[in-house]
């Protein structure tokens, strides 16, 4: 009598590869949309950044409105950055997209404009780290709003 050979299970140990394959790919799309998300916060930022000041070369001040106007910058750019990351990523993955990328953008922007000389006192600029954080939460904001798919547009029905 000829032997046969007993049949492997060879599906299961592909199906275990695939789904290990499947979540490393989905972890390389995150990273790629946070970072994609943070570079559009970050070149945000800047463009905010360079209108104000042509801005206010107007005024006669220009002083008097440049915290506010760099903070709100921050807000926008966060905005912005958890927009982006979450359409990049399209639509999955809400909260992390904004909140990492809300977090990334505030810290590579706390390091760059911690070499930008400043003469105010470190209490103001505690009040200053406290607004910086707050938008962490414009971040997330943005990410919702971009994970709320939008209206189907309703064609109109021809009548002939």
């Amino acid at each position: 009598m000829k032997k046969t050979p007993k049949k492997t299970n060879s599906a299961r140990p592909h199906r275990l590869h695939t789904e290990s394959s499947q979540e490393k790919n989905r972890l390389i799309s995150l990273a790629s949309s946070i970072a994609f998300g943070t570079g559009g916060g970050l070149l945000c930022f800047s463009l905010l950044i360079l209108v104000i000041s042509a801005l206010s070369l107007l005024l006669k001040d220009p002083h008097k409105l440049s915290l506010p106007l760099a903070v709100a910058a921050i807000y926008l750019a966060s905005f912005a950055s958890g927009f982006l990351a979450l359409k990049h990523n399209k639509g999955k993955d809400t909260l992390i997209c904004g909140c990492v990328s809300g977090i990334l953008l505030v810290l590579i922007l706390g390091v760059l404009l911690s070499f930008v000389p400043s003469s105010s006192s470190e209490q103001a600029m505690g009040g200053v780290l406290l607004l910086r954080l707050i938008a962490l939460p414009c971040s997330v904001l943005g990410a919702l709003l971009a994970s709320k798919p939008s209206k189907p547009k309703r064609r109109k029905r021809y009548k002939g």
